[in-house]
């Protein structure tokens, strides 16, 4: 399943808020309570954007989590175990946690809470706090992980290129197949180059392959 984990801190937001519509107590107010919660989730409540506390740190479900960028290590461990087996992406921006405290199987782009589209905090405030007719939680991840906006994908294949540049590796454990396999218009080509790979014993029978799905899957962004 998808998380999406927004590191993150009140007053970062305050700072930005008058550029967003939400509700002062589903949100501002849940908003100014992160350093006490450590962690809020995103939610949609009757076509309002809403942040709702979590009992224990608890991320189990799918789903888009804003989380105190200063969380101490072993709470942050805590999180991220209980993403160990999910397709995991981060924002992060220079104040605490980092992309060196995320390990090797989330995705993370690196971010400024500012109004500048290319620094993906305000893209993601706007796409989050706008809510339209029929908007689910789960549609918004989409246009999260699967936009222009946002580098996801691009940080995913190329780690997979990474990943894969050397042979006899258990491809179906790779995080970075996994998210780039269950978006459509990537699912065949990630499927004929598993077949090859794990029919391959070397690198040199299967790195045509690999340059050649990789300048598809970039080609192939929308």
């Amino acid at each position: 399943m998808n998380k999406i984990l927004v590191f993150t801190n009140a007053k970062r937001w305050n700072q930005l808020k008058t550029e967003f519509e939400v509700d002062k107590a589903l949100w501002n107010a849940q908003y100014d309570t992160i350093a006490e919660k450590l962690v809020l989730k995103y939610s949609i409540d009757n076509g309002t954007a809403v942040l709702e506390n979590l009992p224990e740190l608890s991320i189990n479900e799918e789903g888009v989590y804003f989380v105190y960028d200063q969380i101490d290590g072993p709470r942050l461990n805590h999180l991220l175990e209980q993403c160990a087996n999910d397709e995991a992406y981060a924002l992060v921006h220079t104040e605490g946690v980092q992309k060196s405290n995320l390990g090797q199987d989330v995705i993370v782009l690196r971010g400024q809470h500012d109004t500048e589209d290319n620094n993906y905090y305000y893209p993601l405030f706007d796409i989050l706090t706008t809510i339209e007719v029929g908007d689910t939680v789960a549609e918004k991840m989409r246009c999260i992980i699967d936009s222009t906006k946002f580098k996801f994908l691009d940080e995913a294949i190329e780690k997979f290129v990474i990943d894969f540049s050397e042979p006899n590796k258990k491809i179906g454990q790779f995080a970075t197949y996994r998210i780039l396999h269950q978006i459509d218009r990537f699912k065949k080509p990630m499927e004929d180059f598993r077949k090859k790979y794990e029919t391959s014993k070397t690198r040199d029978e299967y790195i045509d392959d690999l340059i050649r799905l990789q300048e598809l899957l970039l080609s192939g962004r929308p």
